[in-house]
Formats: C-alpha cells, sequence, structure tokens
C-alpha cells in the first residue's frame, strides 16, 4: 500500500513538474499584433503587423493567409519573416500583411495563432485581439429634399424657339452657298480643290513625343496619380494600335497582353514590362492604390523600353544612302 502512494506522489510529481515547465516555456514566448491605423477609409490600405520575442532554439509556424485575412478584410500582400537579435538567448521574429477592405462597419480581428513546431515542444502561442473600423463618407440627403412648388406660368423658352432660330440659320447658310457657288463658277474657278494631308509620323515617334511631355508634366510628384497612369496607359493603347494593329483602346488590361503574346516580340522583356504597368494602373484606378515614387519611375522608364524596343525602323535605299553621303562630301570639300 505504502508504495502504491509512493508511485502515484512520484508521477503526481512528474505531472506537475511538467505542466511548469510547459507554462514556463510559453510564458517566454510573447506575441503581439498591431496595426498601423485602427481607422481606415474604405479602399484605403494599412499593415497589420506580428511581433513575437522568443527564445532561439525555438521554432515557431506562423500561419499562412490567402487572400484574405476574414470576411470583409483583404490581403495585398506579404512581407518576408524578419529576425533581429534581442540577446545570447532571445530573439525577436517580425512579420507584417497589407490589408485593405472595401465594405465599411466595424471588424473585429480574432487572435492569430502562432503554432510551436513539435520539435521544440508543440502548443502555440496567440496574439492579442484587434479592432479596425473601415469608414465612408456621409452624404446628408436632407439638403436635397425641397418643398413642392406651386404652378407657375412658364415663359416662351429657348428650346421652343430653338427650331426657328436653327432654321433661319440654315437658311441664311444655304445663301451664303448659293452666292459662293454662283461666284466661283462665274470666274471658272474650280469649286472644290484637294488638299495635301500632312504624312502620319510613325507611331513609335508620335509614342516618345508624348511620353516625354508627360515626364515634363510631372504628374504624379504632385500627387496626380491617377492622371498620370490614366494618360500613361492610353499613350501605349495608341501606340499598340497603330504598331500591332491590336484594338487597344477596346480592350482590358488581360486582352491586350494576350493578344500581344502573338506579336513578333524579341524577348520576354516587352511583354512583362507591359504586364507591370498595365497590373499596377489597374490598382490605382480601380482599387486607389498609392505606389512607391520608385514604381512610378519605373514605370516611365519601361513604357519608353517597349517603345524603342518595337519600333519600326526605316531602311534606307542604297541609292539614297549613297547619294547622301555625296552631298556630305561635296561640302566638306567646300
Amino acid at each position: 500500500m505504502n508504495r502504491l502512494k509512493l508511485n502515484i506522489s512520484l508521477v503526481a510529481g512528474l505531472l506537475i513538474w511538467f505542466g511548469g515547465a510547459v507554462n514556463s516555456f510559453s510564458q517566454e514566448i510573447k506575441a503581439k499584433a498591431s496595426l498601423d491605423s485602427v481607422t481606415m477609409l474604405i479602399g484605403n490600405q494599412t499593415h497589420l503587423r506580428l511581433d513575437v520575442k522568443q527564445p532561439k532554439n525555438v521554432i515557431l509556424n506562423f500561419p499562412v493567409f490567402g487572400d484574405t485575412l476574414q470576411k470583409g478584410i483583404d490581403i495585398l500582400g506579404t512581407t518576408e519573416l524578419d529576425t533581429t537579435t534581442i540577446d545570447a538567448d532571445n530573439i525577436l521574429l517580425k512579420k507584417s500583411y497589407l490589408i485593405t477592405s472595401f465594405d465599411s462597419g466595424h471588424y473585429m480581428i480574432p487572435p492569430i495563432r502562432i503554432n510551436i513546431d513539435q520539435q521544440s515542444g508543440g502548443g502555440y502561442v496567440e496574439t492579442n485581439p484587434l479592432a479596425l473600423k473601415i469608414f465612408t463618407f456621409n452624404v446628408d440627403t436632407t439638403q436635397a429634399i425641397f418643398d413642392i412648388k406651386g404652378v407657375e406660368d412658364v415663359p416662351y423658352t429657348f428650346r421652343e424657339m430653338l427650331p426657328w432660330l436653327v432654321g433661319g440659320v440654315l437658311l441664311i447658310g444655304f445663301v451664303i452657298l448659293f452666292i459662293w457657288l454662283f461666284r466661283r463658277i462665274k470666274r471658272k474657278e474650280p469649286v472644290f480643290s484637294l488638299r495635301r494631308e500632312k504624312p502620319k509620323l510613325p507611331a513609335h515617334v508620335v509614342a516618345l513625343d508624348e511620353l516625354e511631355k508627360l515626364k515634363k508634366e510631372k504628374l504624379w510628384q504632385t500627387d496626380r496619380i491617377k492622371e498620370f497612369y490614366t494618360r500613361l496607359t492610353e499613350i501605349l493603347r495608341v501606340y499598340i494600335e497603330d504598331r500591332f494593329q491590336i484594338k487597344a483602346m477596346e480592350q482590358t488590361s488581360d486582352e491586350i497582353l494576350e493578344a500581344m503574346k502573338t506579336a513578333d516580340l524579341e524577348g520576354d522583356a516587352v511583354l512583362e514590362n507591359l504586364r507591370q504597368i498595365l497590373k499596377l494602373a489597374d490598382l490605382v484606378k480601380f482599387a486607389k492604390m498609392n505606389p512607391l515614387p520608385d514604381e512610378n519611375d519605373l514605370s516611365m522608364m519601361n513604357a519608353f523600353f517597349i517603345v524603342n524596343q518595337t519600333k519600326i525602323v526605316e531602311v534606307k535605299p542604297i541609292e539614297e544612302i549613297a547619294k547622301e553621303s555625296e552631298v556630305t562630301n561635296d561640302e566638306k570639300q567646300k
């Protein structure tokens, strides 16, 4: 009987020690969640940051999210795990998620669970819960409601006079045209003269000229981001339509990229640069994204690259080159 009591006491002591060791071990890991901003205008972005302080010999498995953190909150991007040494025994892990929302309201983000690897004893730690408010502009509908007015006498309106005015203008125009034709015929002058059209400039000349103008206007540097990407994509769409006979002005970004795959391009650089510009422009115009200055500079450089790499270089005939060379030599001798 005494031996049985001894075994029970020994087992109980081991369980208490093990439980205390696990509890002490979990207390050494501290996880914290924070938001750059707890209130946000609909469509804007903020960072959800995770900071975990832990011993160096512990392996943690951070959660893997898809496109959404939870219903109503979308994830646009995730940073790599950053590790900082605190002291000889502890390190600090940092990870952030770029989030946005297109639905107004209050959102409660529950504690985020971070699992402890089985090699480190298993278990998990949780962050603190967070609250996020998404708001939109309020519209005061009372300002658009007015009392019903009584019946009033309506004067003769311009719309009612318009047919008579148009008729009078047309009559005067026909009289002037008749007199003009009569005089030209009497003088035996041609009624119509063909006007020579100016030769159409090559597509790349027009595109490069427009890109230079856009660059000098410095739209994105003055916070006119949406106007900058609207103009930039319009220049490229006009160029693609004229250069490759692709109806780029009527197509979406994905349709343009798919059509460009059939074009005779040297390498994949042109297509990748075009994809970078169109995708970023869609995020700016439809998701209200605010790109970094380096991304704006990259978009402009990629646009110049696309035009220069795909432009048609006119090759002059040998006779014309020889004639120009003779003229140059004569001028040098003089």
